[in-house]
């Protein structure tokens, strides 16, 4: 199916993310002369009256909440082949999910935690428990000078007073609460409280939280975020109880809990990781909170006027014929960078982060869950989001991948002279074979060739003006990695180098 042109009278612009049940859109309002975000359900839920009920709810949920602290919906309507739409408010500024690339200060983590309470307590004042709670989940829009934070994707949520209790297990590893991996565990609010909890470990230790099911396991958690003692401490002990009753009976009253353990309301200088700073150009910062820095600068970036900010996705000319580019912009797709398209997740946008490496030796960029190293001079810019499975047979599915070069925007085009690097993993890839995966891959007009010496299968393309790609499947933890490097020569030694630094966490 085309992409869409307008939802109603909303110009469409570009897809923001997917999901199993949804796509959101980017679109403009030109009445109101507003971004906005567009829910649309996907094709193939839309004869399901059990999910277009489901999905219709998440609207109506959303518009009750009507809050500073909740993504609001603004109107509701049906495309012609009859799928469901809704329209939200744009977060422009990210999921905390993207800022999330190691441990942040105990004083952010209790402002983030502080605004995922009274968000999720507007919700349960009107009987709503979340059961997603996750970083993804977790977004911010930018308010003037300032952002806010935002409670987003409902998908899983339920009206309690339509229920007699939950009995499907659902939710995220390391946010759900003991009950929810039962069969007909019961939820409640307070499953939202053992999220808010979760949270708060990963944002002091960096990484997912475990499961918890039992007081050691609850101790465990609290360890991998390091020493978490006096108010806090007790706030995080008690909304990670595995009994629910020794929880708060609600994000309302966690949230007072925060409050008098010393959380302020955040007051979040664009980038969200640092505190205030004079001039958006401001380069000064420790090389600790580099990360930061980078992510400043991508909101810096995507101020500017269009004609000199990065905003393009990384679908740009010079792509495979596996896809043909759609929608407003239709032009012929002529190299493989199409199997390495982003997706970025939730309503935040398409951001491309900007790296302070320094040095001259290589640079790890990870993200997370993918890592590569890579020559310095080619660590410009990174990017991290879902990546479309369709041209390996997985309609509709999406991986995760990583890219990294001077200019994310440019090195794809088989045309262009500017190297890059793009890691790849998706759970449906596995168990295919890394030939069969890599015999969907072209690049038209380029000469292929079988390298020797590297890791994984791999094959190389020479196409002219020194361009060469090296198309490759690792196996790294029992997942099917997909690599592509692009170098401006032939530089087999350099190939494996990065080849040999993929890793997934």
């Amino acid at each position: 199916m085309p992409d869409p042109r307008l939802f109603g009278r909303y110009r469409v612009d570009r897809r923001i993310g997917s999901g199993a049940f949804a796509t959101v859109w980017l679109a403009h309002d030109d009445l109101l002369e507003s971004p906005v975000a567009v829910k649309v359900l996907a094709e193939n839920w839309t004869d399901r009256l059990d999910i277009r009920t489901r999905f219709a709810e998440e609207a109506r949920i959303l518009r009750r909440a009507d809050s500073d602290h909740v993504v609001r919906v603004h109107d509701i309507g049906e495309l012609d082949d009859g799928r469901p739409y809704f329209v939200m408010t744009y977060a422009d500024a990210g999921t905390l999910a993207e800022r999330l690339e190691g441990p942040i200060s105990p004083e952010l983590a209790m402002q983030h935690a502080l605004g995922v309470a009274d968000g999720l307590a507007v919700l349960h004042r009107l009987g709503v428990v979340h059961r997603d709670v996750k970083p993804s989940n977790v977004l911010f829009r930018t308010d003037r000078h300032e952002q806010r934070l935002l409670i987003a994707d409902l998908g899983l949520a339920r009206a309690v007073a339509h229920a007699s209790g939950f009995t499907l297990a659902a939710g995220t590893p390391g946010y759900m609460a003991p009950e929810q991996a039962v069969m007909g565990g019961g939820v409640d609010a307070r499953a939202d409280v053992y999220a808010i909890g979760a949270l708060i470990v990963h944002m002091l230790s960096g990484k997912t939280p475990r499961m918890v099911s039992d007081e050691r396991s609850a101790e465990s958690a609290l360890a991998d975020a390091g020493d978490i003692s006096g108010p806090l401490g007790e706030v995080v002990r008690k909304a990670l109880s595995p009994p629910r009753d020794d929880r708060y009976a609600s994000a309302g009253e966690m949230a007072a809990a925060l409050r008098r353990a010393g959380a302020q309301p955040a007051q979040i200088s664009p980038g969200g990781l640092e505190s205030r700073v004079d001039s958006p150009r401001q380069s000064a910062v420790p090389q600790r909170k580099e990360r930061a820095a980078d992510r400043l600068a991508a909101i810096v970036e995507q101020s500017r006027p269009p004609s000199t900010r990065i905003s393009e996705p990384v679908s740009s000319p010079g792509r495979s014929r596996v896809f043909r580019s759609r929608g407003r912009r239709r032009r012929r797709w002529v190299g493989i960078g199409a199997l390495v398209v982003l997706v970025a997740g939730g309503g935040g946008g398409y951001a491309i982060w900007r790296m302070n490496s320094g040095g001259s030796g290589p640079v790890t960029v990870s993200d997370g869950q993918l890592s590569v190293k890579v020559p310095n001079g080619w660590s410009g810019q990174y990017k991290s989001g879902g990546w479309p499975l369709d041209p390996f047979g997985e309609k509709g599915k999406n991986g995760h991948g990583i890219e990294v070069s001077e200019k994310v925007t440019d090195w794809q085009a088989v045309g262009s002279t500017t190297p890059g690097v793009f890691v790849g993993i998706g759970d449906s890839l596995n168990g295919k074979k890394a030939a069969t995966v890599l015999a969907d891959v072209q690049h038209p007009g380029c000469t292929a060739s079988t390298p020797t010496g590297l890791p994984g299968t791999s094959k190389q393309w020479n196409c002219g003006n020194s361009v060469v790609y090296t198309d490759t499947v690792l196996t790294k933890k029992g997942n099917l990695v997909y690599v592509q490097v692009k170098r401006i020569g032939t530089d087999t030694a350099g190939t494996k180098a990065i080849l040999d630094s993929v890793t997934v966490k």
